[in-house]
Formats: structure tokens, C-alpha cells, sequence
């Protein structure tokens, strides 16, 4: 007979779990697929409870519960006093950063979930994205000493909980599946691991296989990898064949020499043995767009508007498919202590999954791409058996090289790129350029080892590089950031709930032509209506008097008689407006049938201005003016085309803005700064720059309105002065007068 394994478990034979404590009681709440409650104040009836529940196969889960709920029931358990009492201290250690909970020996094994989400998320949070009924906040304070009438209200409060636990286990099914399946693959407990845990989990216990190191001594010699407070990234396997690809006066030659400081220099780390704050960053000109570098790997420096294909254009996005893993083979950038054992068995993983995928094996396929896309993360991590900074360094220094190589090698044959996100770009140029976009692609994919995967736009339509639509050939849509909104019955446990309805309204009239009051008012969702807030440290929130919480949703409303809704600490004099929320209703509680208040012109209207912005069309060219002006020494300006509109002064640093991205009424300029004034005499016929001058001291209005007078020309000084393309002139520096 097969012995069990004791990491299995069955998805379908799950139960939440949640416990409540006080200094005079403790409740351990538990809810099945079917809704059946129970609640335990006993210790024999919890243990009975569980022991029946194991001897059917039952497995329990919480949300955190590794880190609380476990160790505080354990320690409740075995307690031979005052349970309560010692729990309640549990508890409050625990919270308080003065016990581990890993110091404490569990009675329970739960399976804990609250890994397997992205980011740091509170219940109360995944209750909202969720769409649950009902949002509360703990309704006693948790070291009061509870009355009989207390405690029923405390149980009310775990049963919610538990239903908000329960609709998660249901939306991570499948990444519990995956779990269940690694699990009983590798013999190790998955199951309560994010990504970047199981990564390090399953490469560490193949590496043991092959060489004579366990967890802890690849964690003790990671720990080297600190040692000299600097790591260097060497050039890339492929650097030499772009550099014979260069000619002398191409983009591709620019790149190269712009780049090559960024391998060979060190890079310094910080008392915790991360990559110094900042290290990475770096800006980079190229074709009319900036481009920026750091941690989180290069972006195009977008403002708003779009790009769209004429019948004799196309505009092409562009991935490199599993880049940063490709990377770490092709360049050997693996953990340094781990020598050669970790690419045989990383590569290992990679072929595996590659032969599931062809097989059909998505289980297989899918759990091994867990392990390899999230290994990354670890490398930087000074407490994991994987760190190496320096392993860190070159995939991400490469990994940005290696686009803008691509980026500067499209740009030589007359092809733009519009946008560039880590591990990918979209291009637009001429439709008869397709086929030498494909040939140089293919060159630049024999060079670095890598492969590419095309999706063919009609138009992109971008508030930023992080907030897009995509409008793709067959119609369908990518979108990214704010415009990323579930399908009806389906949730996002990414994004917070933001008025959902006017990016689905935008979306709407982008793919059909249907006009945002429409879409709005058709929408019979509650949800898609509402925004949050989430107070943070002391900070409570209220409407009107009423005391709301920490973690609220409202909806906007056509009511005149609204209290405002405001966040307060104390020590404030008087309390601040929540963002967004001027005439809103609070929906702490989800209405049964949609409010007849909800004002759907705002919503509308909200859609209509991310409208505006996304279908204004760049002015393609004006970042080059922009670098031309830099160049020159003149410091490039957004300027009102009304000569009567008030003139900005604020600084903008290089490479921080898209001019390209012009809003209504503005063209470029220059900025004349507060120091050093700019002198620009305009052909009063044209309205162009004849002569532009940089000055040292002020320019007295006297002897300006003279050579006014004199030479029957006008002079603008001492603001923003608008400068356009077709007149570069050259600096000069003006005489004494």
C-alpha cells in the first residue's frame, strides 16, 4: 500500500478557518463548501472537530494563519491556565513584533493563502475586490474584556469573515491545484508558498539532488555574495557581434557606446546587501523618445495620447517570451555559490516545461512555470538560499541592454518605436517596413538567443506607459493599469475598485463607437460603481459622524444633503476630505437593488476626459526639439499658444516628460528659468523667433520697449517664450547694454 503524502490534499475537501480573540475569549470559526458553520470556545470540541474533519480528508485554511492564526490556537490549546488569557498575550506578541510566530510549536496545519496573493492585502480589502455584501470593520476593540452580548456580536463578525475566506479559496481554485500538484511532485509542502517561495523551495531541492549542499548551507554561502559591498556585471556573450553590426554614425553605435559604462563598473549595495536605491536608474535618449532604467526594468517615458495605423501603416507590439529566464541561461547569470548546479537544473526545469506544453500537460506546464519566472525575485533577496545580487544586476542591466539594442537597430531602418515596457515594445512605421521589422527582429533574436511574439494593434490609446488600450487587429483589447476591469461574474484581486464602469465605458467606445452615457447607464452592476479608500496608521474615517472604518466604499450620488466623507487622526484640528469622494454614499453594506441616486453623469463624464487625453494624437518630433534644445543649452518648455495665459515656471528635468504628449492649447518653448533670463525677438509678421538670446542679469524694461521701437520687432522676456521647431536658433549670450 502507498503511503500518504502527507503535502496532498484535495481542493474540493477544503474549510476556512478564522479565529477571534479577547482577554476573556477566544473563538475559532469554521465554514465548509456548502456554508455549514461551526464555532469552538472549547478546546475538546475544537479537537474533536478537527480530528474528524483530517479522518475525512478535510483540510482547514485560513488567510495569515500561519503567522497568527496557527500559532495563537496552538498556544490557546496548550495552554494549562487561563487559555484565554495566554491566547490574548499570544496575540498581542505576535502583532506586536515580540514573538515569532515560527517560535511557537503549531497543533494545527492549515493550509495559509494569503501567500499566493499579490502584494500585501488586508481581508477586509479582498472582501471588496470580491464584491461581498458586506464590508465591516472589527466592531469591538480588541483588548476589551467582552459581555455575553459582546460575544454574539463578535461571532456575526467571524462568520463574515469566514464567507470572504471562502469566496477567495474559490477564486484561487486553480492556484491551489497547482500547489496540490508540486506538492506530491516534489515532496515538499507547497501550499501555502507565493511564487517566489516555491521557486526557491523546488530549485534548492533539486540542486540538494545533484550536489552535496542542503537549504542551509546554500543560504550560508549566499551570504557571501554581500562581501566587498560592490557587484559587477560582465558584457553579455553577444556584445561583440553588435559591436562589428555597427556602423560608425547609427543608433546602434549610439547605444552601445551609451551603455557600455553600465557593465564592468561596480555597483554598490547597501547595509542590507540589496542593490544600492538608485544604482540602475539612468535615462536614455533615443528616436524621439526617452527612455528610463532601474529596478523595475525600462520603460519609455509616455504621456497621453495614441498612436494609430493608417491603411499604409502598421503598428506591431512586440514580447520577448520568457525574457529574464532566458536571460540567466543564455548569460549564465546564476547565483555565483551555486555554481554550475544551478543552470543544470534550472535548464532541466525549463525543458520540462516546454515538453508539457507540447505535450498538452498545462498542470505540469503551468507549475513549472511558477518556478521559473518567479526565481528572479529571490536573487535579491538577502535572506534566500538564491541571492546574488550580482545575478540580479545582469538580468536586469542586460535584460534593458538588450531592448534598446532592438529599439536603436528598428530606428536605423526608419522604423519607430512608441512605446517600450520590460520585456517588450511597439513599433510603427510604413507598411511596406514590415518585412524588414521581421528580418531585423530575426537578426537581433540569432544574436541574443531570444525569441519574440507579435500581436498586431490598430491603435494604442495611453494615459501613461502604465495605464493603456491596446486595440488589436481582430478588434479584442489589451489593457493595462486603470483600464484593466473584470468581465461580468468574474473578479480582480489586482486592482482596486475605482469606478470601474467609466473604464469599461472608454473601452466601449473604442472597440464599437458606443457613447459613454451609454454604457453607463446601462450598467446594472453596484460594484462597477463604486471606489475605496483605505485609511492608513491612525487615520479613521467617517461620514458626516458616523464612524466608517479604515477600509470604505462609496458610490457618487445626484443627492444635494450629503455629509462629507473625511479621514481623521488624532491630533488633527479638523479632518481631511477622502480623495475622490465630494458628494458619495458610503456602500459599507451592498444595497440589494441599485441606488436610484447614483449620479451616472459623473461617471460619464469621467470616462469622457480619459477620452480626451488618450485619442489626442502625439505630436511625434517634439522630444527630438526637446533633446535639440537641451543640446543648445536651453532648457525645453510646454507654453500656452495665448500669449495672455499665465506662463509656468516649474522646472522639468530631461527625460522626465513626453512632450510629444501636447495638451489642448500648448505648444513647445523655452523656459527661461528665475536666474538666467531668455531674450526672444519675434518677427511681428510671423510670429517666429528671429534672434534668441540667454541672459546673465535682468533686461530692463526700458531698453527692451527702445529696440522694440527701434527695430519694429517685439521682445518677450522673463517667461516661458514659445519657440517653434522650424526656428533652432543658436545660443548666444547677449552683450552689456
Amino acid at each position: 500500500m502507498d503511503t500518504p503524502n502527507p503535502n496532498a490534499y484535495q481542493v474540493d475537501k477544503l474549510i476556512a478557518y478564522d479565529i477571534e480573540v479577547y482577554p476573556n475569549y477566544f473563538l475559532a470559526g469554521f465554514m465548509d463548501v456548502m456554508g455549514n458553520i461551526w464555532q469552538f470556545t472549547e478546546v475538546q470540541s475544537l479537537l474533536g472537530f478537527l480530528s474528524v474533519a483530517s479522518h475525512n480528508g478535510f483540510d482547514i485554511v485560513g488567510f495569515n494563519s500561519a503567522r497568527y492564526d496557527d500559532p495563537v490556537t496552538s498556544e490557546w490549546i496548550e495552554c494549562p491556565g487561563n487559555k484565554e488569557e495566554h491566547a490574548y498575550q499570544t496575540s498581542c506578541a505576535i502583532i506586536n513584533g515580540t514573538k515569532k510566530p515560527w517560535d511557537i510549536k503549531n497543533q494545527l496545519r492549515s493550509i495559509d493563502i494569503m501567500p499566493l496573493l499579490p502584494g500585501q492585502m488586508s481581508l477586509k480589502q479582498i472582501g471588496v475586490r470580491l464584491g461581498h455584501d458586506r464590508l465591516q470593520e472589527l466592531p469591538i476593540d480588541p483588548h476589551n474584556f467582552l459581555t455575553e452580548a459582546d460575544k454574539a456580536v463578535i461571532k456575526d463578525y467571524n462568520i463574515n469573515d469566514l464567507q470572504i475566506t471562502w469566496k477567495l479559496i474559490r477564486e484561487l481554485k486553480g492556484e491551489l491545484e497547482l500547489r496540490e500538484s508540486m506538492s506530491r511532485e516534489y515532496g515538499i509542502d507547497l501550499r501555502s508558498k507565493g511564487d517566489a517561495q516555491i521557486a526557491e523551495a523546488v530549485i534548492t531541492a533539486e540542486i540538494s539532488k545533484v550536489s552535496t549542499m542542503d537549504n542551509r548551507e546554500m543560504k550560508r554561502l549566499a551570504k557571501k555574495n554581500r562581501e566587498g559591498g560592490t557587484v559587477t556585471v560582465p558584457l553579455p556573450s553577444w556584445w561583440q557581434e553588435f559591436e562589428v553590426l555597427a556602423a560608425p554614425t547609427s543608433n546602434l553605435r549610439y547605444i552601445l557606446d551609451n551603455q557600455y559604462p553600465r557593465f564592468r563598473t561596480p555597483i554598490p549595495l547597501d547595509e542590507n546587501g540589496r542593490l544600492l536605491k538608485g544604482a540602475l536608474d539612468s535615462t536614455v535618449y533615443l528616436d524621439d523618445s526617452y527612455y528610463q532604467t532601474g529596478m523595475g526594468g525600462l520603460h519609455s517615458v509616455d504621456g497621453n495620447g495614441c498612436h494609430l495605423a493608417t491603411d499604409d501603416e502598421f503598428l506591431m507590439d512586440i514580447d520577448v517570451t520568457s525574457y529574464y529566464p532566458y536571460i540567466c541561461l543564455t548569460q549564465g547569470a546564476f547565483p555565483r555559490h551555486l555554481d554550475e548546479h544551478f543552470g543544470l537544473v534550472y535548464e532541466r526545469i525549463v525543458d520540462r516545461r516546454i515538453a508539457a506544453k507540447k505535450a498538452g500537460d498545462m498542470i505540469t506546464a503551468n507549475s513549472l512555470k511558477i518556478t521559473i519566472n518567479s526565481s528572479f525575485g529571490k536573487s535579491s533577496d538577502p535572506y534566500s538560499a538564491l541571492y546574488d545580487p550580482q545575478a540580479t544586476a545582469t538580468i536586469t542591466i542586460t535584460g534593458q541592454t538588450s531592448l534598446l539594442i532592438l529599439i536603436a537597430m528598428l530606428a536605423d531602418v526608419g522604423i519607430h518605436t512608441v512605446s517600450a515596457n520590460t520585456d517588450g515594445l511597439t513599433a510603427k512605421a510604413p507598411r511596406h517596413l514590415k518585412d524588414i521589422l521581421l528580418t531585423v527582429v530575426e537578426r537581433w533574436e540569432i544574436l541574443t538567443g531570444f525569441n519574440m511574439e507579435y500581436s498586431a494593434y490598430q491603435a494604442t490609446y495611453a494615459l501613461d506607459v502604465n495605464n493603456y488600450c491596446a486595440i488589436k487587429e481582430d478588434g479584442g483589447v489589451k489593457a493595462k493599469g486603470r483600464f484593466v476591469t473584470p468581465k461580468p461574474g468574474e473578479y480582480d484581486l489586482r486592482h482596486s475598485l475605482s469606478g470601474n464602469v467609466a473604464a469599461d465605458a472608454v473601452k466601449a467606445y473604442l472597440t464599437d463607437g458606443t457613447m459613454p452615457e451609454v454604457t453607463v447607464r446601462e450598467c446594472t452592476d453596484i460594484n462597477r460603481f463604486l471606489l475605496t479608500h483605505a485609511a492608513t496608521g491612525d487615520f479613521k474615517c467617517f461620514f458626516g459622524d458616523e464612524h466608517l472604518g479604515k477600509l470604505i466604499r462609496f458610490y457618487k450620488s445626484t443627492r444635494a444633503d450629503l455629509p462629507r466623507i473625511t479621514k481623521w487622526k488624532p491630533g488633527m484640528d479638523s479632518p481631511d476630505q477622502v480623495p475622490e469622494s465630494e458628494n458619495c454614499v458610503p456602500a459599507m453594506d451592498l444595497p440589494d437593488t441599485l441606488p436610484s441616486d447614483i449620479d451616472y453623469e459623473w461617471y460619464a463624464e469621467k470616462a469622457e476626459v480619459w477620452l480626451q487625453k488618450i485619442t489626442n494624437p502625439k505630436a511625434i518630433g517634439n522630444n527630438q526639439f526637446a533633446y535639440n534644445l537641451s543640446r543648445m543649452g536651453y532648457t525645453p518648455a510646454l507654453v500656452p499658444v495665448d500669449p495672455q495665459a499665465r506662463r509656468n515656471r516649474s522646472f522639468i528635468a530631461e527625460g522626465t516628460m513626453d512632450f510629444n504628449s501636447l495638451p489642448p492649447g500648448m505648444t513647445m518653448g523655452i523656459s527661461t528659468g528665475k536666474k538666467v533670463g531668455v531674450v526672444a525677438a519675434i518677427d511681428t509678421t510671423t510670429g517666429h523667433p528671429l534672434l534668441v538670446y540667454k541672459t546673465a542679469h535682468p533686461f530692463p524694461p526700458s531698453t527692451r520697449k527702445k529696440i522694440e521701437n527701434d527695430s519694429n520687432i517685439k521682445i518677450l522676456y522673463g517667461a516661458n517664450i514659445m519657440f517653434p521647431r522650424e526656428m533652432l536658433a543658436p545660443l548666444q549670450e547677449i552683450p552689456d547694454i
